[in-house]
C-alpha cells in the first residue's frame, strides 16, 4: 500500500490505492467513483482540484499506474458515496494521518528549540573556555616578528617596547600571557595603531633634528 503522507506538507493526503485497501473495494472501482465525483463537482462549478490530484504509482511489474491523492476533504467527499460503516474507516484513517502529522509537529518544533538550546550553551561554553586559552609561542613569535618588520628592525628595541606597553595596556594585561589569545588575534588593528603613533613620533623627532 502506498502513503502519500508527508509531513512536510501543509495538508495530510492519502490516495485511492489506500482507499481501497481501506474498503475493500477493487482500486479500479474507486477511481471509477472518484472520477464520477470530479464531474459532478465540475458540472456544479466546483473546483474538484482542491479535493483530488491525479498522480501515479509503480505496479507489480514497475509500471506507472494513475492513482489519485486526496485530502481530507476529498476523503469526505468519496466518502459521502459509500455506507456508514466505510466512511467511518475512512474518516477514521485520515484522523490518525492528522494526528500522526500533529505530534511529528511538536516533535520536530521540540527538537528544533533543543538543538538551539544546545547550540547556545555550546557557544557560550566556547567564548568562556576562549578566555582562558593564552596566546601559544608561535603567536607570540608572530606577534613579535609582525611588529620588528613594520617597525623595519631585527631586534628589539625602545620603540618596540614601547609598542608592546601600549597594546598591553590597552587589552587590559602586563604580558602577552594575560591576553586571551582569541582577543589578541581579533586586536591586531591595536597593534597597528600602536606602530603608526610610534612611527610618527619617529618622524617627528627626525624633523626636529634639522630645524
Amino acid at each position: 500500500m502506498m502513503n502519500f503522507l508527508n509531513l512536510n506538507k501543509k495538508e495530510v493526503t492519502m490516495t485511492s490505492l489506500e482507499v481501497s485497501n481501506i474498503i475493500q473495494i477493487n482500486h479500479y472501482q474507486v477511481m471509477k467513483g472518484i472520477r464520477r465525483e470530479i464531474e459532478q463537482l465540475k458540472n456544479a462549478g466546483i473546483r474538484a482540484e482542491d479535493k483530488f490530484i491525479l498522480g501515479s504509482y509503480k505496479d507489480k511489474n514497475n509500471q506507472d499506474r494513475p492513482c489519485y491523492i486526496l485530502n481530507r476533504k476529498g476523503v469526505m467527499q468519496i466518502g459521502a458515496r459509500y455506507k456508514a460503516e466505510i466512511r467511518h474507516k475512512l474518516i477514521d484513517y485520515i484522523e490518525k494521518l492528522s494526528e500522526m502529522k500533529a505530534d511529528q509537529q511538536l516533535n520536530n518544533t521540540v527538537m528544533s528549540q533543543l538543538e538551539n538550546l544546545i547550540e547556545d550553551k555550546f557557544d557560550e561554553k566556547i567564548e568562556k573556555f576562549s578566555q582562558f586559552v593564552r596566546p601559544s609561542s608561535r603567536q607570540k613569535t608572530s606577534i613579535s616578528r609582525y611588529i620588528k618588520k613594520c617597525l623595519g628592525i631585527e631586534r628589539t628595541n625602545e620603540e618596540y617596547e614601547l609598542i608592546k606597553q601600549r597594546v598591553l595596556i590597552i587589552l587590559g594585561g602586563e604580558i602577552w600571557e594575560d591576553i586571551p589569545a582569541e582577543t589578541l588575534a581579533s586586536n591586531m588593528d591595536v597593534i597597528d595603531e600602536s606602530i603608526r603613533i610610534v612611527k610618527s613620533d619617529r618622524k617627528a623627532r627626525q624633523i626636529s633634528m634639522f630645524i
